[in-house]
């Protein structure tokens, strides 16, 4: 348990500390005073490190001497910013003095929670797959020339992934410490607790608890692992929290919405549509003539934009993949467009399997997704019906996550892409349900308090299989290790790990791949799209990177429409 806690209290400083720093850079170079909370700064720093993290990834791992000079520049930034350190510490003291024993003892509990959720790590296939390889190629190699090629899957280059890759601490345990997204929700649930007790027991504040109860219970699993899913779902959630709490908050704290909503695209493309919410907001700074405000956060938007496509680009040979439309580079070490349209289709194909597994396990977490999803529906006649009476800024939210959701579940309705919506939906409802009215709870609020980190604390211990192993609470299990069940298989000039593992995954081990007989020499079945023996080396080194042999690409590009009849015959037992 002290372990997960010193990795949360690493985490916790260094993306506050970068986020404090770009609060304060930005107040002093726009001239004003935007006031965030600690979890506000906390999320910015997520979003801001990446421009740093980014650049040095082009040329330089990106590992436990990346983070450690992140630390080390946390420090002298807080050396030279003593008079932020001192409001901070006083704010957090104010805090503390305001709560009663009663309820400190309620979030140490829940605290306490999450810790043991984190004790033994969950087998998520996709983690095992290829995203603890793709984290250790970030910690072992600067950006890889062609690596989409190696592994289709790499080319999905989630920031979330190489964030990932220096607070791993590897470096100390031969396994993978995932906590990055346990840190994020314990951070958010601990302040709608705060904001609970010190509001009286304001329903509003029921309302986002019991929400967050409902995505615990939905993804708890999935908060120990590397899902690229739940990051952005925690953060469009919050989002939703601070609009509902304040609806002109979006245009009156103008660095928050805007740098987390562009950043989330980095972390998971399906959020780009909201991101529109910018362009209003961008609209309303035009408007007020605010133009240092809007040289500073485009600045800051662009760059991590910019870098996120560099490295898209190195790595795939594409701006976004599996994008395939905006096809402008020639780089030899450039992915077959083959293999996009594939990729493409099978996201798209999965997601709609993964729905009718949903709608068959009613009596689960598949009947609760169904139900909240249609809450979007019911949004969505409530903001037509409404829409004279709402505050505008509420509007243009709920109505933009209408449609991102709409436009999510047409293009691969899976509901992990989509929670963080549907649940912000959810909120808004419930909110424009009691407008007119103000509910306190005094004397039960307390109870219901007590009863929500229970619930939390049961379902933890409900899912999770601790079989009573008191070590684990001197050293919780890590999410993986290296796989030992490989063999080499010459690539050129390089050497290449085969794993013998009957589900392709390769753990922790790099640079690992699969001899399964894939495209062109076989039907295309969705899993596994290129077969090795069409890559080659672009030279002496794994750095150099991966590309697919001339005579391949010509091949693979020319009989796609092939590939998809497969697909379809093979996969789904349907002609196309």
């Amino acid at each position: 348990m002290l372990l997960i806690a010193a990795i949360w209290i690493t985490i916790f400083f260094v993306l506050f500390s970068f986020g404090d720093a770009v609060v304060h850079c930005y107040n002093k170079a726009c001239k004003c005073s935007e006031d965030y909370n600690t979890v506000d700064t906390f999320i910015l720093g997520l979003c801001v490190i990446l421009i740093p993290l980014q650049a040095l990834s082009l040329f330089l791992p990106s590992n436990q001497y990346t983070l450690a000079s992140f630390i080390a520049i946390s420090f002298i930034y807080w050396i030279f910013a003593k008079d932020r350190y001192k409001k901070n510490i006083t704010k957090l003291k104010d805090i503390l003095a305001s709560l009663s024993s009663f309820q400190k003892t309620v979030i140490l509990v829940f605290v306490a929670a999450l810790i043991v959720n984190s004790l033994i790590p969950y087998s998520f296939y996709d983690a095992d797959y290829y995203h603890f390889q793709n984290i250790k190629w970030n910690e072992q190699y600067a950006a890889v020339s062609g690596l989409a090629n190696l592994e289709d899957r790499f080319g999905f280059n989630s920031n979330y992934l190489l964030l990932s890759s220096i607070f791993t601490f590897s470096f100390l345990f031969s396994e993978v410490y995932v906590l990055l997204q346990s840190l994020l929700f314990c951070l958010i649930f601990v302040w709608a607790l705060a904001r609970l007790f010190q509001s009286q027991y304001d329903i509003k504040y029921i309302i986002i608890l019991s929400l967050m109860g409902i995505l615990y219970f939905l993804c708890s699993l999935t908060f120990k692992t590397s899902d690229t899913d739940i990051i952005p779902t925690l953060c469009i959630f919050y989002f939703f929290i601070k609009v509902v709490l304040d609806p002109d908050s979006i245009v009156k704290n103008l660095l928050f919405p805007v740098v987390l909503l562009i950043s989330l695209i980095t972390y998971k493309f399906s959020t780009a549509f909201f991101s529109i919410v910018c362009l209003y907001i961008i609209i309303h700074l035009i408007k007020e003539k605010m133009y240092r405000k809007i040289i500073f956060i485009s600045t800051a938007c662009f760059l991590i934009l910019l870098l996120w496509c560099t490295r898209n680009a190195i790595i795939s040979g594409y701006l976004v993949y599996p994008i395939y439309y905006i096809d402008i580079f020639s780089f030899d070490w450039k992915v077959p467009k083959a293999i996009l349209i594939l990729q493409k289709v099978h996201i798209t194909e999965w997601a709609y399997a993964v729905l009718r597994k949903t709608l068959a396990s009613m009596a689960t977490r598949g009947g609760i997704n169904l139900m909240l999803c249609f809450t979007t529906l019911i949004m969505l006649l409530v903001l037509i019906i409404k829409k004279k009476k709402l505050n505008k800024n509420l509007l243009i939210v709920g109505g933009c996550s209408v449609f991102s959701i709409l436009l999510s579940l047409i293009n691969a309705p899976d509901f992990r892409f989509v929670n963080g919506f549907i649940l912000g939906n959810m909120l808004i409802l419930c909110v424009i349900i009691f407008e007119d009215k103000k509910s306190y709870f005094i004397k039960s609020g307390k109870y219901i308090a007590a009863t929500f980190v229970l619930c939390i604390f049961a379902i933890t211990m409900v899912t999770n299989e601790l079989k009573g192993d008191a070590s684990l609470l001197l050293k919780p299990q890590g999410a993986s290790t290296a796989y030992s069940g490989v063999t080499e298989y010459p690539l050129g000039s390089v050497t290449i790990l085969i794993t013998d593992d009957p589900h392709y995954r390769t753990f922790y081990t790099l640079p690992c791949s699969t001899l399964e007989e894939c495209l062109p020499f076989r039907a295309n079945t969705g899993d596994k799209l290129q077969d090795l023996r069409t890559i080659e080396a672009r030279g002496e080194s794994l750095q150099d990177g991966f590309r697919t042999k001339k005579e391949y690409v010509d091949i693979l590009n020319q009989d796609v429409d092939k590939y998809l009849s497969d697909y379809y015959k093979h996969k789904y037992n349907i002609v196309r």
